[in-house]
């Protein structure tokens, strides 16, 4: 009876006993939607070990898919992938422009203040519950922030 109890203890202690995986969720937010069909979503993902974001799903519309933003010649085209990849200790942003969830036939639109309920599934860490909140500033803020590049980077007339 003492072998089995040495045995116990010494497998809680040892560090090959890992622990589950875990994946941190930030900032998880959504633009209204207006009178769009389609909606979006967006966060921060912070896996403490390999991971990838498999798919996501949501009562609020028919389907969610991942997709990402790519640049075709001159036009920068949205693009389902399969997966989402989340390199161990690196955060990893869903954001306009990048990587994002595609919220596809909305049941109704998308309104400031709203709370949008998502359940995020991972390839090893358990599945995670979500909540989209609807933030217009945000989208403003993005817009804004998003001119601001664009004309940083313009080419400046020389007199």
């Amino acid at each position: 009876m003492r072998t089995l109890f040495f045995l116990f203890f010494a497998a809680l202690c040892s560090p090959a006993v890992a622990a589950e995986p875990v994946v941190h969720i930030s900032m998880p937010w959504a633009p209204p939607s207006l009178s769009q069909p389609n909606g979006v979503g967006f966060m921060g993902l912070h896996a403490m070990q390999d991971d990838a974001l498999l798919s996501a799903r949501s009562d609020c519309c028919t389907a969610v898919e991942l997709h990402t933003h790519v640049k075709d010649g001159d036009v920068v085209r949205m693009r389902k992938v399969a997966s989402i990849p989340l390199p161990a200790e690196e955060m990893v942003m869903l954001r306009p422009g990048g990587y994002h969830l595609m919220l596809i036939g909305l049941k109704q639109p998308l309104k400031d203040g709203d709370s949008v309920p998502v359940t995020l599934q991972f390839k090893h860490a358990s599945q995670q519950d979500v909540s989209l909140m609807v933030d217009r500033q945000k989208l403003l803020d993005r817009l804004k922030t998003s001119r601001e590049q664009d004309a940083a980077h313009e080419p400046h007339a020389h007199h």
